[in-house]
Protein backbone atom coordinates (compact mmCIF):
# COMPACT_ATOMS: atom_id res chain seq x y z
CA UNK A 1 0.00 0.00 0.00
CA UNK A 2 1.06 3.63 -0.10
CA UNK A 3 2.89 6.04 2.16
CA UNK A 4 1.67 5.82 5.78
CA UNK A 5 -1.30 3.69 4.70
CA UNK A 6 -2.14 0.52 6.59
CA UNK A 7 -2.68 -2.85 4.96
CA UNK A 8 -6.38 -2.58 5.80
CA UNK A 9 -6.68 -0.06 2.97
CA UNK A 10 -6.77 -3.20 0.81
CA UNK A 11 -10.41 -4.01 1.60
CA UNK A 12 -11.39 -7.45 2.83
CA UNK A 13 -13.83 -7.79 -0.09
CA UNK A 14 -11.01 -7.28 -2.58
CA UNK A 15 -8.67 -9.76 -0.86
CA UNK A 16 -11.44 -12.34 -0.45
CA UNK A 17 -12.44 -11.95 -4.10
CA UNK A 18 -8.87 -12.55 -5.24
CA UNK A 19 -8.62 -15.57 -2.94
CA UNK A 20 -11.84 -16.97 -4.47
CA UNK A 21 -10.10 -16.67 -7.85
CA UNK A 22 -7.46 -19.07 -6.52
CA UNK A 23 -4.81 -16.56 -5.47
CA UNK A 24 -2.99 -16.68 -2.13
CA UNK A 25 -3.28 -13.12 -0.82
CA UNK A 26 -0.80 -11.53 1.57
CA UNK A 27 -1.24 -7.94 2.72
CA UNK A 28 1.12 -6.33 5.20
CA UNK A 29 2.11 -3.01 6.71
CA UNK A 30 5.30 -1.32 5.56
CA UNK A 31 7.80 0.01 8.07
CA UNK A 32 6.38 2.67 10.38
CA UNK A 33 2.80 2.01 9.30
CA UNK A 34 -0.02 0.22 11.11
CA UNK A 35 1.07 -2.84 13.04
CA UNK A 36 4.63 -2.98 11.68
CA UNK A 37 7.73 -2.04 13.61
CA UNK A 38 8.17 1.69 14.19
CA UNK A 39 11.36 3.66 14.57
CA UNK A 40 11.69 5.19 18.01
CA UNK A 41 13.51 8.43 18.76
CA UNK A 42 13.73 9.20 15.04
CA UNK A 43 11.48 11.97 13.78
CA UNK A 44 9.36 10.84 10.86
CA UNK A 45 10.13 12.54 7.58
CA UNK A 46 7.91 15.50 6.79
CA UNK A 47 6.36 15.64 3.34
CA UNK A 48 8.56 18.65 2.55
CA UNK A 49 11.66 16.59 3.46
CA UNK A 50 10.58 13.82 1.12
CA UNK A 51 9.77 16.21 -1.72
CA UNK A 52 12.87 18.40 -1.40
CA UNK A 53 15.12 15.88 0.35
CA UNK A 54 16.40 18.20 3.07
CA UNK A 55 17.65 15.31 5.13
CA UNK A 56 18.28 11.67 4.27
CA UNK A 57 15.57 9.26 5.38
CA UNK A 58 16.40 6.62 8.00
CA UNK A 59 15.72 3.88 5.41
CA UNK A 60 15.13 3.68 1.70
CA UNK A 61 12.70 2.19 -0.80
CA UNK A 62 15.37 -0.43 -1.48
CA UNK A 63 15.40 -1.32 2.23
CA UNK A 64 11.62 -1.72 2.12
CA UNK A 65 11.91 -3.89 -1.02
CA UNK A 66 14.32 -6.03 0.99
CA UNK A 67 11.64 -6.30 3.68
CA UNK A 68 9.21 -7.64 1.09
CA UNK A 69 11.78 -10.12 -0.24
CA UNK A 70 12.33 -11.29 3.35
CA UNK A 71 8.57 -11.71 3.82
CA UNK A 72 8.30 -13.73 0.61
CA UNK A 73 11.19 -15.91 1.76
CA UNK A 74 9.80 -16.22 5.29
CA UNK A 75 6.44 -17.41 3.96
CA UNK A 76 8.17 -19.94 1.74
CA UNK A 77 6.74 -18.46 -1.45
CA UNK A 78 8.49 -18.70 -4.80
CA UNK A 79 7.58 -16.25 -7.53
CA UNK A 80 4.70 -13.96 -6.60
CA UNK A 81 2.16 -11.76 -8.32
CA UNK A 82 3.04 -8.40 -6.81
CA UNK A 83 0.66 -5.45 -6.54
CA UNK A 84 1.81 -2.02 -5.42
CA UNK A 85 -0.19 1.15 -4.98
CA UNK A 86 1.38 4.60 -4.71
CA UNK A 87 4.58 4.25 -2.63
CA UNK A 88 3.89 0.51 -2.64
CA UNK A 89 4.40 0.75 -6.40
CA UNK A 90 7.85 2.26 -5.83
CA UNK A 91 8.65 -0.64 -3.50
CA UNK A 92 7.26 -3.19 -5.98
CA UNK A 93 9.43 -1.78 -8.78
CA UNK A 94 12.52 -1.90 -6.58
CA UNK A 95 11.71 -5.49 -5.61
CA UNK A 96 11.25 -6.47 -9.27
CA UNK A 97 14.61 -4.90 -10.16
CA UNK A 98 16.65 -6.24 -7.23
CA UNK A 99 14.90 -9.55 -6.58
CA UNK A 100 13.60 -10.43 -10.06
CA UNK A 101 13.48 -14.14 -9.30
CA UNK A 102 10.77 -13.43 -6.71
CA UNK A 103 8.38 -11.57 -9.06
CA UNK A 104 6.19 -13.46 -11.52
CA UNK A 105 3.99 -10.48 -12.49
CA UNK A 106 3.72 -6.92 -11.26
CA UNK A 107 0.67 -4.67 -11.14
CA UNK A 108 1.28 -0.98 -10.41
CA UNK A 109 -1.41 1.50 -9.44
CA UNK A 110 -1.24 5.25 -8.80
CA UNK A 111 2.55 5.26 -8.85
CA UNK A 112 5.58 6.47 -10.75
CA UNK A 113 9.20 5.54 -11.28
CA UNK A 114 10.39 7.85 -8.54
CA UNK A 115 12.34 9.92 -11.06
CA UNK A 116 11.96 13.65 -10.54
CA UNK A 117 11.83 14.05 -14.32
CA UNK A 118 8.51 12.24 -14.82
CA UNK A 119 5.06 12.30 -13.29
CA UNK A 120 5.53 15.50 -11.31
CA UNK A 121 2.61 17.78 -10.47
CA UNK A 122 2.73 21.48 -11.25
CA UNK A 123 3.82 23.89 -8.48
CA UNK A 124 0.14 24.86 -8.03
CA UNK A 125 -0.80 21.23 -7.36
CA UNK A 126 2.15 20.83 -4.96
CA UNK A 127 0.92 23.85 -3.02
CA UNK A 128 -2.51 22.30 -2.71
CA UNK A 129 -1.13 18.90 -1.71
CA UNK A 130 1.07 20.45 0.98
CA UNK A 131 -1.80 22.48 2.44
CA UNK A 132 -3.10 20.71 5.56
CA UNK A 133 -6.78 19.76 5.39
CA UNK A 134 -9.14 21.64 7.66
CA UNK A 135 -10.09 18.99 10.18
CA UNK A 136 -12.27 19.84 13.14
CA UNK A 137 -13.24 16.38 14.38
CA UNK A 138 -12.95 12.65 13.66
CA UNK A 139 -15.76 12.68 11.08
CA UNK A 140 -14.08 15.55 9.23
CA UNK A 141 -10.76 13.67 9.23
CA UNK A 142 -12.42 10.57 7.76
CA UNK A 143 -14.17 12.72 5.17
CA UNK A 144 -10.90 14.48 4.23
CA UNK A 145 -9.13 11.13 3.78
CA UNK A 146 -12.03 9.67 1.79
CA UNK A 147 -12.01 12.69 -0.48
CA UNK A 148 -8.43 11.93 -1.52
CA UNK A 149 -9.60 9.13 -3.81
CA UNK A 150 -8.96 6.25 -1.44
CA UNK A 151 -12.56 5.04 -1.50
CA UNK A 152 -13.43 2.94 -4.51
CA UNK A 153 -17.21 2.54 -4.43
CA UNK A 154 -18.09 -0.89 -3.04
CA UNK A 155 -20.24 -1.59 -6.08
CA UNK A 156 -17.06 -1.61 -8.21
CA UNK A 157 -15.15 -4.21 -6.11
CA UNK A 158 -16.45 -7.25 -8.05
CA UNK A 159 -15.44 -5.61 -11.34
CA UNK A 160 -12.03 -4.66 -9.90
CA UNK A 161 -11.47 -8.21 -8.61
CA UNK A 162 -12.36 -9.65 -12.04
CA UNK A 163 -9.97 -7.21 -13.71
CA UNK A 164 -7.07 -8.05 -11.38
CA UNK A 165 -7.77 -11.79 -11.77
CA UNK A 166 -7.83 -11.42 -15.58
CA UNK A 167 -4.56 -9.47 -15.54
CA UNK A 168 -3.01 -12.12 -13.32
CA UNK A 169 -4.20 -14.91 -15.64
CA UNK A 170 -2.76 -13.01 -18.62
CA UNK A 171 0.53 -12.63 -16.75
CA UNK A 172 0.49 -16.34 -15.89
CA UNK A 173 0.04 -17.22 -19.57
CA UNK A 174 2.88 -14.91 -20.59
CA UNK A 175 5.11 -16.47 -17.93
CA UNK A 176 4.36 -19.96 -19.26
CA UNK A 177 5.15 -18.82 -22.82
CA UNK A 178 8.55 -17.32 -22.07
CA UNK A 179 11.61 -19.12 -20.85
CA UNK A 180 12.58 -18.42 -17.23
CA UNK A 181 14.99 -15.54 -16.60
CA UNK A 182 18.53 -16.51 -15.71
Amino acid sequence: MGLATQMIAWPDELCEGLARCGLFVVRFDNRDAGESTHLRNVPPPRLADVMVRHRPPPYSIDDMAGDVAGLINGLGLGEVHLVGASMGGFIAQALALRHAARVRTITLMMTSTGSRRVGQPTPRVYARLLRPPVVTDRAAAISAFSGMGHDLPRALWPEFVREIAALTATGEQRCRERPPAR
